[in-house]
């Protein structure tokens, strides 16, 4: 029994080359990830704000799994709805373009580029464009930004 043993391990390690110092789990954890946001709950939050920004939900996940952990991912159902609850204290510009949301609840954006969205749908709305043309515009840039 000790030999086939022995003979195992050189083939193992030897020949075969493994190394067991890569851990199979910690390689990719797409998978696990995906299952996530596939839940009822993330995949409620999910779908609202791809749905709001005109993103394919399936595009919207794999930017999640690149740039999140599975414990945010866990919680994006729980962020979304502290976030809704806390809409009263936004002015209308702010709640349509989700900027409390993409930059401190799902931090996807940095806030000085929210902030410069934000101003030129300002600087649009005051030479006479209309609110929800700027509006539109503003989200069409943020889906630039989410996408790249």
């Amino acid at each position: 029994m000790g030999l086939y043993w022995a003979l195992f391990y050189i083939w193992c390690f030897k020949i075969r080359r493994f190394n067991m110092t890569e851990y199979l789990y910690e390689k990719d954890l797409r998978g696990m990830k995906y299952r996530i946001l596939t839940g009822p709950f993330q995949d409620n939050a999910v779908s609202k704000i791809s749905e709001h920004f005109g993103i394919n939900k399936q595009e919207f996940r794999k930017i999640l799994i690149e740039n999140f952990d599975m414990s945010f991912l866990e919680n994006i159902h729980a962020r979304y709805q502290v976030w809704e609850s806390d809409q009263n204290s936004y002015d209308k510009i702010s709640k349509e373009l989700y900027s409390k949301l993409l930059t401190e609840y799902l931090p996807l954006i940095e806030k000085a580029d929210m902030n410069s969205v934000i101003d030129d749908v300002k600087y649009s709305i005051e030479n006479g464009t209309s609110a929800d043309e700027a509006i539109m515009k503003g989200k069409a840039h943020i889906r630039e930004m989410i996408l790249v």
